[in-house]
């Protein structure tokens, strides 16, 4: 049994101004993915304490009111120059209750999840988020929903989860002063001498590294149709072997799996210099510890050599890695005037994205009987609607395993290519795992 409150939000800070360059990173990703649904954060938090239902909903509210980007809407427009953000002070938000007698298990957590994230956000709405409470036996157990990219990162999600616990625990409305700023402030920074230095340095990063690597990876090959082919390779104990080359390599754990992507892809496009373009989270501006918003970008690492051994391209990708951060903030819109520029292009700069996140794989599974022993195990997935990118990779990794997803462009990248490089990932960490 469902049933939806309503719940207002008032008396909060309002205001408009300049989108960050994180909004308009996150704008153009959702435009040129014809606003895919599956491209919002779905979340799951469970309720470990006993509290009721109106304590968790009142929760809610207060998080809402706490943080701007949370009822922050933005114009509905086709362009991808996002100019403007708009900052409401009150309103209100749907919180959907899903009633059950029996506990949740976690499938069925994960398929009410996934269902709150099936809907795209309409992003003039002003509210870019969803709740759902699960209550098993009257006693709320949950709270899923999904967050648009636009309001927040996946670090921000996880900054959520932490201040909502402490508000349904305590029920009180304050969580003392914020160490951080919001969006409207970010934007006054980035529109700041401070802030223009920090983006010409990036524009400077970008522009050496497109003269040096070409932004296409793959050529264009003919196919009768545009499709895009999507598989998930689950690799078991991936994420210890990882971090155990890393302790003997004297590098990160992040530096063996991007080293790991890199060749692979390296050696299936025939490439000897590979350009990343790689996902940085951006938590080092100032302000930014406990920021709610989106603040990821990409950054470019060129890689020469690029199909040697796993451990000595480890070793050659962590002080770059390291030093991606200088070309991962800037404005987006001139980044991209910048590549038409460099190349006469209008589409993306670099022709692809790689992402590392270290997570914690809940519920891993290899596939039940006859998987127990196997090393990993690929499945396909539902593709995308559409993509501007010609392929994209997520390595999602904890202290144990890994899971490696990637779509591409069939006009450039066929399914069987897809599997191949997953393989040729998975194989190359097998490999190299220490005695």
């Amino acid at each position: 049994m469902e049933r939806i409150n309503s719940v207002e939000f008032k008396g909060c800070r309002a205001g408009s101004g300049r989108a960050t360059w994180g909004q308009r990173q996150q704008w153009i990703n959702l435009v040129s993915n014809s606003h895919d649904p599956r491209f919002n954060l779905p979340f799951a938090w469970k309720l470990g304490a006993e509290v009721s239902t109106k304590t968790v909903v009142v929760a809610l509210r207060h998080l809402v009111e706490r943080h701007d980007s949370l009822r922050t809407s933005f114009p509905d427009i086709d362009s991808l120059e996002l100019q403007e953000q708009h900052v409401h002070s009150q309103g209100s938000i749907e919180v959907l209750i899903n009633r059950q007698t029996a506990r949740y298990d976690l499938t069925t957590v994960d398929d009410i999840m996934t269902e709150t994230a099936r809907a795209p956000f309409v992003a003039s709405d002003g509210c870019l988020i969803r709740f759902c409470i699960l209550e098993a036996a009257r006693k709320p157990a949950w709270v899923v929903g999904t967050i648009s990219h636009l309001a927040a990162d996946a670090i921000a999600l996880r900054i959520l989860e932490q201040e909502f616990h402490s508000l349904a625990l305590t029920g009180k409305p304050e969580l003392g002063p914020k160490e951080s700023w919001e969006p409207l402030d970010l934007a006054i920074y980035e529109s700041s001498p401070e802030g223009r230095a920090c983006h010409e340095r990036a524009m400077a990063g970008w522009h050496s590294a497109l003269e040096l690597c070409p932004g296409v990876t793959f050529k264009a090959r003919t196919a009768t149709s545009s499709s895009f082919p999507s598989l998930e390779l689950l690799s078991r104990d991936a994420g210890s072997t990882a971090i155990q080359l890393a302790t003997t390599l004297r590098v990160t754990p992040s530096s063996i799996f991007l080293a790991a992507l890199v060749r692979s892809l390296a050696i299936e496009a025939g490439a000897d210099i590979f350009l990343a373009k790689v996902v940085y989270a951006n938590r080092y501006y100032p302000h930014s510890r406990t920021y709610i918003g989106p603040l990821t970008q990409e950054a470019v690492i060129p890689v020469r050599d690029a199909t040697r051994s796993l451990p000595d391209l480890s070793r050659a990708v962590w002080p770059r890695l390291l030093r991606g951060s200088r070309t991962s903030a800037y404005d987006p819109v001139e980044l991209r005037a910048l590549g038409a520029e460099i190349r006469g292009l209008g589409g993306p700069v670099v022709d692809h994205k790689l992402n590392l996140i270290e997570d914690n794989l809940r519920g891993f599974d290899l596939g039940g009987d006859g998987h127990q022993d196997t090393a990993y195990m690929i499945r396909h997935l539902d593709p995308p609607a559409s993509s501007a990118l010609t392929f994209f990779i997520q390595a999602r990794y904890d202290t144990c395993h890994a899971r490696f997803r990637m779509h591409a462009d069939d006009r450039a990248v066929d399914s069987h290519a897809v599997e191949r490089v997953l393989i040729r990932i998975a194989d190359s960490l097998i490999a190299n795992a220490p005695c």
